[in-house]
């Protein structure tokens, strides 16, 4: 029976389809995961995506997606590549952002110092790995569109 409580749970027939929902899930961890900490210091300072690199832009980047994956559910066209893109976009952006904080630990430490006020020797928070792995965690979803 198509509208049947059973092929509901199994997911035919519903609102929106599993890879959508994984979509959504991986979204709203990059969500949150871009104004988690990006960067500790070993002098106890932290700072957040928000206030380090490109958290902000994560942060829309991911809205949008979770916006036209839900938008295009239907549309395997439009969503496949709202997915490569904009999960791609994060990830890229996370990638880069670690790069810049790996770079600090070994040349420039002048940005750390300039917000800490001593010198600092940065690494990468938790929120930038968790933003990274929130990024590239769509591709699951997408899995049953290709």
């Amino acid at each position: 029976m198509p509208g049947s409580p059973a092929n509901r749970l199994a997911g035919r027939d519903s609102l929106l389809t599993r890879s959508t929902l994984v979509i959504l899930v991986s979204r709203a961890i990059v969500s949150v995961s871009s104004l988690m900490t990006w960067v500790n210091t070993d002098v106890g300072h932290s700072f957040s995506g928000r206030e380090y690199g490109g958290g902000l832009w994560t942060l829309a980047l991911a809205m949008t997606t979770a916006v036209v994956a839900v938008l295009f559910h239907k549309n395997e066209k439009a969503s496949r590549y709202s997915v490569i893109a904009g999960g791609g976009l994060i990830a890229v952006i996370a990638l880069i952002d670690m790069a810049d904080v790996m770079l600090l630990r070994t040349t420039d430490l002048s940005r750390v110092v300039e917000q800490v006020g001593e010198i600092a020797e940065p690494s990468i928070g938790y929120g930038l790995w968790i933003t990274l792995v929130g990024g590239a965690g769509a591709l699951a979803g997408l899995h049953r569109r290709l």
